[in-house]
């Protein structure tokens, strides 16, 4: 069963199914069939997949997230770092290729830069009375990432517009 799938360099597409995600493609000789051209796996369950150019994160149930690189000469992958505390990741996006913003199951937000290795909570939000995530990333046609909820979350989305 796919968990969580995403477009890739225009060609390729991203699949997870447990712990195991798959850098997939249509071949030009048959363009009906799908063809896996390299595989990763992570400790955990891969929770939700996100790109920015060629840089891949993957978000893990436990792990947090982790950063990936596809080679398409040698079609390897290249695991090229990871968040360094473990979060319960919900949901995650990358903003360019060293940061992350995550949205963990215990309703915080917060963003990582992979390169400098700073880790900041940016704010934390009750999403229901017994701390149960309700909500995902979604991109505006402006650029700008508003998160949806099944409560309402106007003052949040007041304090904090571009």
């Amino acid at each position: 069963m796919v968990l969580a799938i995403c477009s890739y360099l225009d060609r390729y597409f991203l699949a997870s199914t447990g712990n195991t995600f798959y850098v997939c493609g249509f071949p030009n000789d048959n363009p009906q069939r799908v063809r896996k051209f390299v595989q990763g796996r992570t400790h955990f369950l891969v929770a939700s997949l996100t790109v920015h150019f060629t840089r891949i994160a993957i978000g893990d149930c436990r792990d947090s997230v982790l950063f990936y690189s596809y080679h398409e000469d040698t079609k390897r992958l290249e695991q090229l770092y990871s968040a360094p505390s473990l979060r319960l990741v919900a949901d995650c996006i990358l903003m360019d290729a060293e940061m992350a913003v995550i949205f963990d199951r215990k309703g915080c937000i917060t963003d990582w830069a992979g390169l400098s290795k700073e880790l900041m909570v940016v704010w934390l939000i009750y999403l229901d009375y017994d701390s149960t995530p309700s909500g995902s990333f979604k991109s505006s046609s402006t650029g700008v990432y508003k998160i949806s909820y099944r409560l309402a979350t106007n003052a949040f989305l007041a304090n904090h517009k571009s």
